[in-house]
């Protein structure tokens, strides 16, 4: 007998599996999934570190789809999945890192009428 040839077959029953939904990664397009935006300022960047510092913190944000820091303009655009996080939580994200982070009042208000 030949082991190198043997096969095992192995047949899974339908009642015996389970079934998972799909799970969206953040570079696959959003376009399942509702998104909203959120502008923010940020305060106490003076450098380059402290650009990636943010935008690291942003990019571990269970929820945000993408998020682009300017380290020039001293801001946030974040675009986030709302059945997963809010504005205040993106803020929290970044003031984690030690930086100030104010929700652009014009942002914010338009997304609380929304709800």
């Amino acid at each position: 007998m030949n082991r190198e040839t043997d096969m095992n077959t192995v047949i899974a029953k339908p009642e015996n599996t389970q079934s998972h939904p799909p799970v969206r990664k953040r570079d696959e397009p959003p376009e399942m999934v509702p998104t909203q935006k959120v502008s923010l300022s940020v305060g106490g960047m003076t450098c380059a570190a402290c650009q990636i510092r943010v935008q690291r913190a942003l990019d571990r944000e269970p929820g945000v789809l993408q998020a682009s820091v300017n380290l020039m303009l001293k801001s946030a655009e974040v675009t986030y999945d709302p059945e997963t996080t809010t504005p205040d939580a993106v803020k929290q994200a970044i003031t984690r890192t030690g930086y100030e982070a104010e929700i652009n009042s014009s942002d914010h208000t338009d997304q609380e009428e929304q709800t």
